[in-house]
């Protein structure tokens, strides 16, 4: 009987369910009540209205996860019209948040997967109300769903729009007011996600008239008032997405990240951007790195890459505001403050801008500080830490590497945790891998190395035994 469905239906216009993939299955035709048949012929965006509306939470979550196969089979112009509205009339609006988590965590997943595939930027700004109440969610992972979704959508609304006069920027902007003056958390902490994406859109897209010099104003305000916020969860948003924000303020179109272990050059800032970032931001850098709630100062400190290359890493500027923070965290009594430091070590000491005999001195003491955290008394902060080496040396050439790093390797080598050394032969490694340091020379790589090497092939571990052979 399957046989002659499949041969019935198989000249079906792509409109058919059977045409997109979407073949109804026993269980659901149980939950719609109704026969087989009907539901053969049942156009997508019918048999999508029915499941969702469906009793059975399987056949509402089995039409979530089929969203973007029902788009494709509508096609373009039906989604636009018919089911993106339904979405925000409907699904969008529904209070029971507790029944629909999973539901609307697969919504906010769905909708980033039609953009732009199917539907193209310009007309994907319908889908800006239902991803703003997406980020008003209760639970956590369907706001950051959306938030994600809500940064990927943005930059693509442009160019190619035909909008009414003023959009799509007074939608993004009265999105992000709504977003930062809600009275609930949830809202503000998705605020803080959205508004360096929102930021970077102006940059990339607005005049440079007085109107989006006072847009650019308000989203720093805002996100100052966030930094501020009275609730924990709130300033840990502002914190964890700092560094963003930072970079869209001074007009970087690639992460420190990026820029530092690429080796690229440090990009221009224009000096109206370098004074926003000095003047306005950094107080807020500031300020979190040294917030009462280590949750908040671990997410700040890590920051500190994003604000040096956001002041162009001009070292007479990044040694009064960010080296500092850099000493404070790896000194906090905290040991997540001192891990999370360490994972982006290497990045930090990249945006200082110490290059040159010049800094030696500056340079000096922030490689003592690296040798502070390999030396540290958590297990997990060497491990960070000892994956950092092989930048470092990149970074600070071969008289720092032996005069600060290199008297350290045997202890970790004998280290008694399992992870700090495995992590310590990979990093060893990639010290004589010429595509990441070229800093040290065959000598310094056989007289430290080779007895390090050789000790770690007869480690009791496999894994340890495996960084070296592979």
């Amino acid at each position: 009987m399957a046989d002659e469905g499949s041969s019935a239906t198989s000249h079906a216009p792509i409109a058919g369910p059977l045409a997109s993939g979407t073949t109804p299955s026993l269980t659901l035709a149980r939950s719609l009540n109704c026969d087989s048949n009907a539901l053969l012929s049942m156009p997508p965006f019918d048999l999508f209205v029915a499941q969702i509306s469906s009793d059975s939470t399987e056949a509402r979550v089995d039409a979530m996860k089929k969203l973007s196969i029902v788009g494709d089979a509508m096609g373009t112009k039906d989604t636009i019209e018919k089911l993106i509205p339904y979405l925000n009339d409907t699904l969008a609006k529904s209070e029971d948040s507790d029944e629909d988590d999973e539901i609307l965590l697969l919504l906010a997943g769905q909708l980033a997967e039609l953009v732009p595939g199917l539907v193209p930027g310009y007309e994907a700004m319908p889908l800006i109300p239902t991803l703003e109440r997406l980020c008003c969610i209760d639970e956590t992972v369907v706001r950051d769903k959306a938030v994600k979704t809500l940064n990927k959508i943005v930059p693509l609304l442009l160019p190619g729009g035909r909008y009414e006069d003023g959009m799509p920027f007074g939608l993004l902007r009265s999105t992000a007011q709504r977003l930062a003056n809600a009275d609930w958390f949830t809202a503000k902490v998705s605020a803080a996600g959205v508004l360096p994406t929102m930021y970077a859109f102006w940059n990339a897209h607005a005049s440079r008239g007085a109107a989006a010099d006072e847009v650019r104003r308000e989203f720093r305000i805002l996100f100052k008032d966030l930094s501020e916020d009275d609730t924990p969860m709130v300033r840990r948003s502002a914190a964890k997405n700092l560094g963003r924000f930072v970079e869209a303020v001074a007009g970087l179109t690639k992460s420190a990240d990026d820029m530092i272990k690429s080796g690229a050059a440090q990009p221009a800032v224009a000096d109206d951007n370098k004074r926003l970032v000095t003047f306005e931001i950094v107080p807020i850098f500031q300020a979190l790195s040294a917030d009462e709630q280590d949750s908040v100062r671990l997410l700040a400190v890590s920051c500190a890459g994003s604000v040096g290359c956001g002041l162009a890493r001009e070292p007479s500027v990044t040694a009064d505001v960010v080296l500092p923070v850099v000493r404070g965290g790896c000194a906090d009594l905290s040991w997540r403050v001192r891990h999370n430091l360490s994972k982006i070590f290497a990045t930090v000491t990249g945006s200082l801008g110490f290059v040159g005999p010049k800094h030696i001195a500056r340079q000096t003491e922030v490689f003592k500080l690296f040798s502070g955290l390999l030396q540290d008394s958590e297990a997990e902060v060497r491990a960070a830490a000892v994956e950092n080496i092989a930048r470092m040396a990149q970074l600070g050439g071969a008289d720092l590497f032996q005069a600060h790093i290199a008297p350290l390797l045997p202890a970790l080598s004998d280290d008694l945790v399992m992870e700090v050394r495995s992590k310590l032969a990979q990093t060893l490694m990639d010290c004589c891998d010429p595509s990441i340091c070229t800093a040290l020379t065959d000598e310094i790589i056989l007289q430290d190395f080779r007895p390090l090497l050789e000790n770690f092939l007869n480690d009791e571990f496999a894994e340890v035994q495996l960084h070296i052979l592979s």
